[in-house]
């Protein structure tokens, strides 16, 4: 089985391109963030990673009005794995669903790490046709 969740933020806006032959293909990011405590010093460390994403027909449609720089994005999908020159391997996600949200609420812990609690004031969502 391939399939992922992202739940993250989108720091740009999505591209959207519509072909001549009709198809609509849509491209984003998602980053996502890791937040953990260093064994050595104890401080506190995080990691941002920066996904790859895309959607075509009607979810990349969608999602053309859904995901703008800042909102809060969960994805599901597939991961596609391509291999680029001097065999460099990259992987994309294939979105299937896409849902955002308007902002996330950041609450600082005990731990001095913020803790991110999504506030949904305004959601939508696509779901590929089957």
């Amino acid at each position: 089985m391939n399939k992922v969740y992202l739940e993250g933020t989108a720091p740009m806006d999505s591209k959207t391109t519509y072909h001549d032959d009709g198809k609509v293909y849509s491209s984003f990011v998602v980053v996502t963030n890791d937040h953990w405590k260093d064994k050595r010093t104890g401080l506190p460390v995080s990691r941002s990673t920066y996904h790859n994403c895309y959607c075509t027909g009607r979810v990349a449609e969608l999602v053309d009005d859904l995901v703008k720089t800042g909102r809060a994005v969960f994805v599901e999908g597939s991961i596609e794995i391509s291999e680029g020159a001097n065999k460099q391997i990259f992987t994309t996600i294939r979105a299937s669903y896409v849902k955002a949200f308007e902002k996330i609420i950041r609450e600082p812990v005990a731990s001095g790490i913020e803790n991110e609690r999504l506030e949904q004031i305004r959601f939508a969502r696509t779901q590929a046709d089957d």
